[in-house]
């Protein structure tokens, strides 16, 4: 069984990915440290869609029943942080 990958499911990391560095860099903006950052760029990322199943009656939330999501969004957060930090603090000659 090898993995299928659709195009609804690229659209779907594609919006994770991009929710979750704006999210990131509302956290950086507001001066959080790396937790900080990495909760808001997963509570950007996925708080959409969490929403939208609790409004429609799907329990529990596709979050919860498939991890990839908040795995995907806490690595691009955590990647984003450490790129805007390496930017930030480089090492002047």
């Amino acid at each position: 069984m090898g993995v299928v990958l659709n195009i609804f499911d690229v659209m779907e990391m594609i919006g994770i990915i991009s929710f979750a560095i704006s999210g990131a860099m509302v956290g950086i903006r507001k001066q959080l440290d790396f937790f900080g950052v990495l909760i808001l760029g997963i509570v950007t990322a996925v708080g959409g869609g969490v929403l939208r199943d609790v409004i429609i009656g799907v329990t529990p939330p596709v979050m919860f029943r498939n991890p990839s999501y908040t795995v995907v969004a806490s690595i691009t957060a955590a990647i984003f942080f450490g790129f805007l930090v390496a930017l930030i603090f480089k090492p002047k000659p």
